[in-house]
């Protein structure tokens, strides 16, 4: 069993392509499969805690979306210098 996240086509992923890498690697082998968040669209484990919290908790988003702020903020020159789109977040946005 390959449980993984789908990731989006942002970050060189997405359900459909993400199904795929995994199945040109895996050829020959028997193998099931689970993709984050639902095993149909694009996304990560992340988007599936996202959607389950308790609704109560939901600010504790507020206070990710400012940590990602301030990485952004206070990052030093020399991360963008080999690609200055680069945008930098949480680990587990990538």
């Amino acid at each position: 069993m390959i449980i993984f996240d789908a990731d989006s086509i942002e970050n060189e992923g997405g359900c459909t392509k993400r199904k795929q890498d995994i199945g040109d690697k895996m050829k020959g082998l028997s193998y099931e499969i689970f993709l984050f968040p639902n095993n149909q669209g694009d996304g990560a484990l992340e988007c599936l805690l996202e959607n389950i919290i308790n609704k109560k908790n939901t600010p504790i988003f507020e206070c990710w979306g400012k940590f990602e702020i301030c990485l952004q903020e206070h990052a030093s020159k020399e991360i963008y210098q080999e690609d200055e789109n680069k945008k930098l977040t949480t680990p587990a946005k990538k």
